[in-house]
């Protein structure tokens, strides 16, 4: 207490000095009278009324009172770090990063308390759509499909964490429901899409979309390589193609998605393929060669004893990644472009209904966790 730096009249060594106190006055003063009282009690003399023995209780009671609130107090102080423990730590932070500490604490000094809007960018994230019409549905179209990348987003931060660190059963099961949920959000999701935008004006202002496409969405397919082995990206028309001992690029000239926008009889590719191969495909090859040997079906395989509860989570995901929410999305695009029998071409160009479903795709992250008949009724169910 007197080697502290805190006051003598500071509440937590008042409340040590006065069962201290206390303890004195009864060590010195109360009990030598009470045993005073005792020895003539026990010499058979009656010595007159006294109080003492209620002092004594009472001080006992303002002791327990004192101490009691004394070790929450204390408590307190160790649950939560001192002002000066939180600068000691910090100065250690920044030594040990080579830095002046004291230039961070004096920017922290001048910066300004931060809010929700400024936080979330909730200015910059509402003035992101920007429809090329005047059709109303037009800007709910838009915010769908951000929602939709914010949401693959997510999802890649998810799965890159199993890919780049040790594994530990724990950590990828919790993952693994996240991306379940993440999923069956989306799933659910494209009511919003079938329900949510007339009929006559989603096909009008569609147009103006050409030759856009949510096949050029590079979040999915960056999900697609951090999960799987390239191998399982090629569909059986596509393994028919390719030779032996492929390269990556040879993998990415016979990719299923580049069906959606590749004449394999002509060789031509649409403007929509075109566009995204220009702005993405080195990316993606570069990112396959990363990954070579550490998706997260190469580390699932490295994985002994796997319990059956991680199995069961890993085919969940696959299954609603790549059969439930293809199917939903076919759905929604027949809603709109096959609902009155017209076959209307998508705004890529693409044959959607063939492309869009699982047994053309053949998409599987973790095809050794199915037996050969599910493989073959792929998309089925």
């Amino acid at each position: 207490m007197l080697l502290s730096k805190s006051t003598i009249l500071s509440l937590n060594n008042l409340l040590y000095l006065l069962p201290l106190t206390l303890l004195i006055m009864q060590t010195f003063w109360l009990l030598p009278a009470l045993d005073a009282r005792t020895e003539l009690h026990i010499q058979g003399q009656n010595p007159p009324p006294s109080n003492l023995h209620f002092y004594y209780v009472g001080m006992e009671f303002i002791k327990i009172v004192c101490l009691f609130i004394f070790g929450i107090t204390l408590f307190k102080n160790t649950s939560n770090m001192s002002k000066e423990q939180i600068i000691n730590d910090i100065e250690k932070k920044y030594q040990q990063l080579g830095e002046n500490p004291e230039t961070y604490l004096k920017g922290l000094l001048q910066a300004k308390p931060i809010n929700y809007w400024d936080y979330v960018e909730v200015e910059t994230l509402l003035t992101l759509q920007k429809p090329r019409t005047n059709f109303k549905d037009e800007e709910i179209f838009i915010m769908y499909h951000q929602v939709t990348e914010i949401f693959l987003k997510m999802m890649v931060h998810e799965i890159k964490q199993l890919v780049y660190e040790p594994f530990e059963e724990s950590i990828w099961l919790e993952k693994l429901e996240r991306l379940n949920r993440y999923t069956n959000m989306l799933i659910g999701s494209f009511d919003v899409m079938k329900y949510g935008m007339n009929y006559d004006d989603y096909n009008t202002f569609r147009s103006t979309l050409t030759p856009a496409s949510g096949f050029q969405s590079v979040t999915f397919r960056l999900i697609e390589i951090y999960c799987t082995r390239l191998e399982n990206l090629i569909n059986e028309e596509g393994k028919k193609r390719i030779g032996e001992n492929p390269s990556t690029n040879d993998y990415f000239e016979h990719i299923y998605w580049k069906d959606a926008g590749l004449n394999r009889t002509t060789g031509k590719k649409s403007l929509t393929l075109l566009q995204f191969e220009e702005k993405y495909l080195d990316r993606l090859i570069g990112l396959a060669n990363k990954t070579k040997g550490e998706t997260l079906e190469d580390k699932f395989l490295k994985i002994n004893n796997c319990s059956e509860t991680l199995k069961n989570k890993l085919r969940e995901f696959d299954h609603l990644y790549n059969v439930a929410w293809p199917l939903v999305h076919l759905e929604t695009a027949q809603h709109y472009l096959d609902l009155k029998g017209e076959s209307k071409v998508a705004t890529g160009g693409s044959e959607w209904k063939k492309y869009l479903h699982p047994k053309f795709q053949q998409r599987k992250f973790f095809p050794t966790l199915w037996n050969d008949n599910e493989i073959t009724n792929w998309g089925s169910n």
